[in-house]
């Protein structure tokens, strides 16, 4: 019993002991879909075209593949892919990038490719939560 009772304790120790680096790395590790305002104010991109370029370049390999990738402006559609090279970075809040389905839920339209979904006020998306 001795035994068991120390394994519990030995367990608890542990789990206490890991969660605080659990939760630091959770905190500092880029969310994969989303690039937020402070990771924007780290780049010298001009346009969000060259932000995605250089900080999720393989959101644009999925536009190469089907060719149907849509552009959201807080909330409004303003084009492909290429729009965004025409959106200035300095009053951009957040980018996020939006599955098929997302896109299908949120705005109505289908695509394949899915979207890129810019904001440049402080009103967070649907589901642009932290995950």
């Amino acid at each position: 019993m001795k035994k068991l009772y120390a394994l519990l304790a030995l367990l608890m120790l542990t789990a206490v002991l890991a969660s605080p680096a659990e939760a630091q790395e959770r905190r500092t590790r880029p969310n994969r879909d989303r690039i937020g305002a402070a990771e924007i104010q780290e780049t010298r991109a001009q346009s969000v075209y060259d932000l995605i370029q250089s900080r999720r370049s393989f959101w644009l390999s999925r536009y190469n593949r089907t060719g149907d990738l849509l552009v959201f402006l807080d909330g409004a559609e303003i084009g492909d892919i290429n729009a965004l090279k025409q959106v200035p970075t300095g009053s951009v809040t957040s980018v996020q990038y939006l599955s098929s389905g997302q896109v299908k839920f949120q705005f109505g339209k289908y695509t394949e490719a899915g979207a890129i979904s810019v904001r440049t006020d402080d009103e967070e998306e649907e589901g642009d939560g932290a995950r």
